[in-house]
């Protein structure tokens, strides 16, 4: 089976903004594919096994919503995230408005 496409660039995440369950995936596997680590090496660092970060990282939903937060709080963790019947962006880093 041929891979996924690279789901086209979003506009940056705004101080504010509530995410869906497929913003949040989006989010997530953005955060993942800029990191220099490996995927391996971050899905050590949160104590789960790689198969289950990329599943992550592939789906979308209530399911599993719970790592992709995982993954951004680990990876961006200037960010504070509420979850408000989507997730909200509530705290920005250094002051700003927006992230990339």
């Amino acid at each position: 089976m041929p891979p996924l496409p690279l789901a086209p660039e979003r506009e940056p995440v705004r101080l504010g903004q509530t995410l869906s369950y497929a913003d949040l995936r989006a989010e997530a596997a953005k955060a993942v594919r800029l990191e220099e680590r490996p995927q391996y090496e971050i899905a050590a660092a949160l104590g789960v096994k790689p198969g289950s970060l990329s599943n992550a990282l592939n789906n979308e939903g209530p399911r599993f919503a719970k790592l992709q937060m995982r993954v951004l709080r680990f990876l961006r963790p200037e960010y504070a995230f509420q979850d408000v019947g989507g997730f909200r962006i509530v705290r920005p880093a250094g002051g700003e408005g927006e992230a990339s």
